[in-house]
């Protein structure tokens, strides 16, 4: 099979997908991202200034990621990288 040039620049820069962070989060990846206990996320949903999810579900709500990593990044909170599941 041949590739052209764009496409084999394509296939190089493409991370796996065990490498890519989701676009929206829940509890759970709340929890891995931000490094502390769920209870912890809770007291943080209530604060002021804590990014509005995007959407509650039935199962619960769920936030941009790129909210969540700004909203960190301006409180000088670390980001960990979400374990892929």
């Amino acid at each position: 099979m041949y590739y052209t040039n764009g496409v084999v620049h394509w296939l190089r820069t493409v991370r796996p997908v065990s490498e890519r962070q989701p676009q929206i989060v829940a509890m759970a990846e709340l929890i891995d991202m931000l490094g502390v206990s769920k209870s912890w996320v809770v007291r943080l949903v209530k604060q002021p200034g804590f990014p509005q999810p995007v959407e509650r579900l039935r199962v619960g709500q769920i936030w941009s990621y790129a909210d969540i990593a700004d909203w960190a990044e301006r409180t000088g909170r670390t980001v960990h990288r979400i374990p892929a599941r």
